[in-house]
């Protein structure tokens, strides 16, 4: 999505949030997606739809930021997930449903991304 997608209202983040969040998750985050959220943190994809082999369609409405602070915060996500979050799982960005698009840190880098449904049990590899 970064190189062909344009974001808006995204107030970025600064490498310390990133580092201080890589450091309390354990992990390093994908270099892209370092890029992006460094410039992007927060924002709104111009062209939210992702298209996916099967007819299935996602769509991603923000952005989470790693800056603790900042309203669409992946804290945040994290706080509102609770005991739904399983183990190893990063939310990065969420849907307009309540839905998130995760890393899954339990596997090798680059991690795998996952959709965690909000109305369903379980995770969707995407």
């Amino acid at each position: 999505m970064a190189e062909t997608t344009t974001w808006l209202d995204g107030t970025g983040a600064s490498e310390h949030a990133l580092q201080e969040l890589e450091r309390r998750l354990g992990v390093t985050l994908p270099e892209d997606y370092r890029k992006l959220v460094l410039h992007a943190a927060g924002g709104v994809p111009t062209d939210p739809c992702i298209d996916f082999a099967g007819q299935r369609e996602k769509v991603v409405a923000t952005l989470l930021s790693p800056e603790p602070d900042h309203p669409y915060s992946i804290s945040g996500g994290m706080y509102a997930l609770e005991d739904r979050l399983p183990p190893g799982l990063v939310p990065f960005a969420e849907d307009p449903f309540g839905s998130f698009y995760c890393f899954d840190t339990q596997t090798a880098p680059p991690f795998r991304v996952v959709y965690l449904d909000h109305e369903e049990p379980g995770r969707e590899a995407v």
